[in-house]
């Protein structure tokens, strides 16, 4: 059973000085699956923007080209 959340959800990431458009793929309780065309570094400690939520930080675990 998995316990991700599949969504369609928008929003702005900030990271080093920057702010630029995300998509989320997914949500989860140990983290988010998100596209940008952004690239990020390991461990790099970012800021979501929902509009929706509380602003969400988290560090950067994972990456794919």
């Amino acid at each position: 059973m998995s316990n991700k959340m599949k969504t369609a959800l928008d929003g702005v990431l900030h990271s080093g000085g920057e702010a630029v458009r995300v998509a989320f793929k997914d949500l989860s309780q140990q983290g988010a699956c998100i596209e940008s065309d952004k690239w990020l570094l390991m461990n790099e400690l970012v800021r979501l923007d929902t509009g929706i939520t509380a602003p969400l930080y988290a560090k950067v675990r994972w990456r794919s080209h």
